[in-house]
């Protein structure tokens, strides 16, 4: 009978370690897919761009939200660029919590620039009469990155040859 306790014993502690392995990977496995859902990339010397793919919900606001501020901080960034190219339409509640988050920004000392906007998602803000004030709004990523190089007094980039390399125009 001692022995059937003791491998009854044995096997519990085997199930329990297996069932907090399994909560700690599935745990790394959801901080891995919070980080790949708001990537923040640096465009150049202290400008970042957030591009934003999918639905943005309460929960995901606030991963953004915090993943933002995080990365101005610790890259000292000047400007941050919102892509919302990817985003097909913006909820109310979507947008409420992306002003915020510009908010939050601009307490920073970062400016944030808004870029991609859709037709629908700017009906939106229009008849929300969501509050616009102190954020600029861009059409496209390339005039977000530009408007960021002015604010951030960085040297615009020349422009691309359109000639191959190594022939002569």
């Amino acid at each position: 009978y001692e022995g059937l306790v003791d491998s009854q014993l044995r096997s519990d502690d085997i199930q329990g370690a297996l069932e907090r392995m399994i909560a700690e990977r599935e745990k790394a496995l959801r901080r891995m897919i919070q980080e790949l859902s708001t990537p923040i990339m640096p465009v150049f010397d202290r400008i970042l761009v957030l591009p934003l793919i999918g639905e943005i919900d309460d929960e995901r606001a606030q991963r953004i939200a915090e993943r933002v501020l995080e990365e101005i901080v610790l890259k000292k960034a000047r400007v941050i660029l919102i892509d919302v190219t990817g985003i097909v339409t913006l909820s109310e509640q979507a947008a409420m919590a992306l002003l915020r988050t510009a908010n939050a920004v601009r307490l920073l000392g970062a400016r944030p620039i808004l870029v991609g906007l859709s037709p629908m998602s700017a009906r939106l803000l229009a008849q929300h009469e969501l509050d616009l004030a102190g954020l600029v709004v861009e059409a496209d990523l390339q005039h977000g990155i530009e408007q960021a190089l002015q604010l951030s007094g960085a040297p615009r980039p020349r422009p691309r040859s359109s000639t191959p390399a190594g022939s002569k125009a």
